[in-house]
């Protein structure tokens, strides 16, 4: 008899675990995003100009370069040279350096401002979820038209 009932109670709550289970699959399924990072950064703006302005600090560094290459030809005293070299490379190293920090900054600010922008977008079409489209190999809408829009 109690065998009987322990096996009732087991099997009642084995529905009712099976029960909140598929209740639980139909109501709370998360809305997923998707994102094609790719496009998106492709057609930013701020990112584009980001490039452009590390390019040109870059061609103004090569050109500073060679104007010290210049005149550390010019410079007839070899010992003064030396001097000249090490200290021009050194003023390169960091001409160099600072300029790769603003341009690492500068991407930062590029991908938090994307980031965020991702994220009011899927706010507004409710999504709760949203990943890069190559990291999900199955499942989620794409919402990168939309926050292509908002990018505009």
């Amino acid at each position: 008899m109690l065998y009987n009932k322990l096996k009732y109670v087991l099997l009642l709550f084995f529905i009712l675990s099976l029960f909140v289970f598929f209740v639980s699959k139909l109501y709370f399924r998360p809305n997923l995003g998707v994102v094609n990072v790719s496009v998106i950064l492709a057609k930013s703006s701020k990112l584009k100009t980001v490039q452009l302005g590390n390019e040109k600090k870059l061609k103004e560094l090569a050109l500073w370069v060679e104007n010290v290459n210049d005149e550390l030809e010019d410079e007839n005293d070899k010992t003064q040279r030396s001097k000249l070299v090490e200290q021009y490379k050194k003023l390169t190293h960091e001409k160099e350096m600072l300029i790769k920090q603003e341009y690492s900054n500068k991407l930062e600010e590029v991908n938090t401002e994307i980031t965020n922008l991702i994220g009011k977008v899927a706010k507004r079409l409710g999504y709760d979820v949203v990943f890069a489209n190559t990291a999900l190999v199955i499942g989620g809408i794409d919402i990168t038209e939309e926050v292509l829009k908002e990018m505009k």
